[in-house]
């Protein structure tokens, strides 16, 4: 005798189940939830490590050998400030999250809306000015190219006030980030920061413990 079939519809989604109550739902997934996670700490942990240690060594020996002092080296510096900050900033946050759930956030009240804010405006700012540097050694080596007499006397002064732009501009890119985060408390969880774009909020929300 043919088995019957039930048709479920919901949400513009069709779901066929037979009487016997068999289940044709299927997934794919993770074969080992438990190991997964252990390669993304291992992963995090060595981008912190050699970030952190590459970028202080750049900024050492910058510092140490006075023939080292040129405008391209003090940019790069700067990128190195930067990209060691947001290893700082980022990879505690991802490792947290691995083992907790996707935007949670450990700390809460006053003191944690405010970091989560101030978190991740310095984790857009860091980007920005890693980019930022970038484009003043650009706009540096064009002069070295076409402008080598001007370009060869730039004071430590007016290198200096080009490091502050690109901090001052990243400052002004991403200062909505102040309005724009916000701490959330949903059910079921303790805390989590949520995007919030006026009234309306997204939140991203585990499906754990479904």
């Amino acid at each position: 005798m043919a088995k019957g079939y039930a048709k479920m519809s919901y949400n513009n989604t069709s779901e066929y189940r037979s009487d016997d109550e068999s289940d044709f739902y299927a997934t794919c997934d993770y074969l080992n939830d438990r190991s997964v996670e252990i390669v993304k700490v291992v992963v995090c942990a060595v981008i912190f490590i050699t970030s952190t240690t590459g970028n202080t060594t750049v900024v050492i020996v910058v510092y140490k050998e006075r023939r080292m002092r040129t405008t391209v080296n003090f940019l790069i510096v700067n990128m190195a400030v930067s990209d060691c900050l947001c290893a700082v900033i980022v990879i505690p946050k991802l490792i947290t999250q691995i083992f907790t759930y996707p935007a949670s956030w450990s700390i809460t009240g006053a003191i944690g809306d405010a970091l989560c804010r101030i978190m991740h405006f310095l984790q857009d700012v860091t980007v920005a000015v890693s980019l930022l540097s970038l484009l003043m050694i650009a706009v540096e080596r064009y002069y070295a190219t076409t402008c080598p007499v001007i370009a060869n006397t730039i004071p430590r002064k007016r290198c200096g006030m080009m490091i502050a732009l690109t901090w001052l501009m990243a400052f002004l890119m991403y200062a909505t980030r102040f309005w724009t985060f916000n701490l959330s408390y949903p059910s079921r969880w303790k805390a989590q920061f949520a995007f919030t774009v006026g009234s309306s909020s997204l939140k991203t929300l585990s499906k754990h413990g479904k």
